[in-house]
């Protein structure tokens, strides 16, 4: 049963005084589930409540019945936080020339690693191995 219109905005409002709030915006409504209601906060609702509160907001238009549909995609304004590196290594000319140049061996060469390419690198530009260049500096 549908109460009419002034009953419903009684009833409504008298929810809404429940728990301060002037405003519900309810998306699932499954068993223990919460509804997040205008203030902010989260209020755990009985089933009886629950129903009620649904029906309301159905009626009021605020949830709709259909399932949500796929993500809207973020703003532009509120850009993606990146994972920090741990190790940031620093995309100097060096860097870059490098991976440029091993991509360009792995086409030519396809069975390239990067180990293989290292000793490769090694023999081209007679290039002491990483890890002995590092105690070097």
């Amino acid at each position: 049963m549908i109460p009419d219109g002034q009953e419903r905005k009684k009833v409504f409002m008298s929810f809404c005084s429940y728990f301060r709030a002037t405003q519900l915006q309810g998306r699932s409504l499954k068993q223990g589930e919460f509804i997040k209601i205008g203030s902010g906060k989260w209020a755990k609702l009985t089933d009886q409540q629950k129903v009620e509160v649904a029906r309301l907001l159905i009626l009021k238009g605020k949830v709709s019945t259909d399932p949500p549909g796929p993500r809207k995609p973020r703003n532009n304004h509120e850009p993606r936080k990146l994972a920090r590196a741990r190790h940031p290594k620093k995309m100097d000319g060096k860097h870059i020339f490098r991976q440029l140049h091993r991509e360009e061996m792995m086409k030519k060469l396809p069975g390239l690693t990067f180990t293989t390419y290292n000793q490769l690198l090694e023999k081209e530009f007679k290039r002491l191995p990483y890890a002995e260049q590092q105690k070097h500096e």
